[in-house]
């Protein structure tokens, strides 16, 4: 970066929580002045075809002011694009989102990595969204690294922390012992947890329910959410 910042710069666009715009003048030409910062082609053609690829295909013309938090997050993604950089930073994208600008927020995400081959640096405390998304991950708890590596690795794809209601705990314990090594059992509310394969639930379910085992609920943890709160205490 002493040396080579600037060349090193032009591969790189970035959010930075939200992005930021003249309201009063319209997405193509937000885009316009983004791209003549940048060096990038000023074309109507090439603004255009990055704004339909962002989803907002349509409202070219159309004053910042009026669009909504969704939109302007497609718009910042379009403003990063705009110089073609290979690595995207993206932190915290989908704050303050609804479900579906969440949804086209991800799903922009994951075209950018297998549409247009970019390396996407994502920040976020959305674990259900890092997720769906990453296929590597860093793990970072008060500044320091505490895991990193593929997302299949850290995950056991298959594991799922099933949290079930039932009526006698003790009595489910003792079958679920035979299929699982850690069942842990709370009598206060006569709830079990424990780690089992998603193949292998509906066995289990079976196996409780053939011994009198009445149950209320079955609830599945997200795996990563558990695996966060696992490692960093």
């Amino acid at each position: 970066m002493s040396t080579h910042r600037e060349a090193i710069l032009r591969q790189i666009g970035c959010i930075i929580e939200k992005p930021d715009f003249y309201k009063y003048l319209s997405a193509e030409k937000n885009l316009e002045i983004f791209a003549r910062i940048s060096g990038a082609s000023t074309a109507k053609y090439d603004i255009h075809a990055m704004l339909e690829f962002v989803g907002l295909k349509g409202r070219e013309r159309d004053k910042v002011s009026g669009f909504s938090h969704g939109m302007k997050q497609r718009l910042g993604i379009a403003q990063t694009l705009i110089h073609d950089p290979e690595l995207i930073i993206l932190d915290e994208p989908t704050t303050g989102l609804d479900p579906q600008g969440i949804i086209d927020v991800r799903n922009l995400i994951l075209q950018l990595k297998n549409e247009k081959n970019k390396t996407v640096l994502l920040s976020s405390h959305q674990l259900s969204e890092i997720e769906i998304i990453a296929n590597r991950m860093v793990i970072i708890n008060k500044g320091q690294t505490v895991t990193e590596g593929e997302v299949s690795k850290l995950l056991n794809e298959q594991e799922l922390v099933v949290r079930m209601e039932v009526q006698d705990s003790g009595k489910a314990l003792r079958i679920l012992n035979g299929w699982s090594d850690k069942v842990k059992e709370n009598k206060d509310d006569n709830t079990l947890e424990f780690a089992t394969s998603r193949e292998a639930l509906p066995s289990i379910i079976k196996s409780l329910t053939e011994n009198d085992v009445l149950i209320y609920g079955v609830e599945s943890k997200r795996k990563l959410e558990d695996y966060f709160i696992r490692i960093i205490n």
